[in-house]
């Protein structure tokens, strides 16, 4: 099944395609990228249920100091990313050697299709946008 794409036009001849849809298996790259550097910084408490979302979320939450903002932003990308204009394969060498005017914008856009939003900011949104203006 082909994932839907967009395009960024970066200026000149240079684009990259990103993917607009997030699968299952991307979403569990982006939080075990966003957890994996707090697991070994965190105190749990041997009592405490893993397999509870909500335990495990607030204890994050709680710990956000821990998380390696980088891992998270390199996962986008490395995941994020379907192709590009370049002769270059899509690594997180060759990532880190653009320009950062050139992986901003490609950053912001994953950032915003990609980030998780929490069900009552979805119910905000989703109320706001069904209200007449």
């Amino acid at each position: 099944m082909e994932r839907p794409f967009e395009r960024i036009g970066l200026g000149g001849e240079d684009w990259v395609e990103i993917y607009t849809l997030v699968t299952r298996g991307m979403r569990k790259l982006f939080r075990n990228a966003a957890t994996a550097s707090a697991v070994g910084k965190l105190h749990i408490n041997g009592d405490m249920d893993l397999s509870d979302q909500n335990a495990v979320r607030n204890l994050l939450l709680a710990n956000v100091a821990s998380f390696d903002l980088n891992a998270i932003d390199d996962s986008y990308l490395l995941h994020g990313i379907k192709a590009w204009s370049w002769p270059d394969p899509i690594t997180l060498d060759v990532i880190d050697g653009l320009p950062s005017a050139t992986v901003a914008p490609i950053l912001e856009r994953l950032q915003f299709l990609y980030g998780e939003v929490s069900e009552d900011t979805q119910k905000k949104d989703t109320v706001t946008s069904l209200q007449p203006t």
